[in-house]
């Protein structure tokens, strides 16, 4: 999304479709590639505002799964990515932790 509102979809560089797949983390970047996808979707850590926890994002519920959202900067424009870690509020805790750790490394060596 652009600027919070669901219906401004960001469409450069992957970000517009959906789907599962698999994250890492490298060089200060969060990395997710979808399933079937050769690319991944990368978004500097560095430049992310905030994480926020929440039951929607563009426009989608997750009914009782929580999204990670991302609010970060690409030039001009403020971008919201969501991701479903997983079910588990544990494991979402332990991602969230992780996330949070990786983001912070980011803004110190940069």
């Amino acid at each position: 999304m652009i600027d919070g509102v669901w219906y401004r979809r960001y469409r450069a560089d992957g970000f517009l479709a959906r789907g599962l797949g698999r994250y890492w983390y490298e060089g200060g970047q969060l990395h997710f590639r979808r399933f079937l996808i050769k690319t991944p979707v990368v978004i500097p850590l560095d430049s992310v505002i905030r994480v926020d926890l929440k039951a929607w994002h563009a426009g989608r519920w997750a009914l009782q799964r929580r999204i990670v959202v991302l609010v970060w900067r690409k030039g001009m424009l403020e971008l919201h990515s969501g991701f479903v870690f997983s079910n588990a509020r544990r494991e979402i805790d332990a991602a969230l932790a992780t996330l949070e750790a990786e983001i912070a490394a980011a803004k110190s060596s940069g």
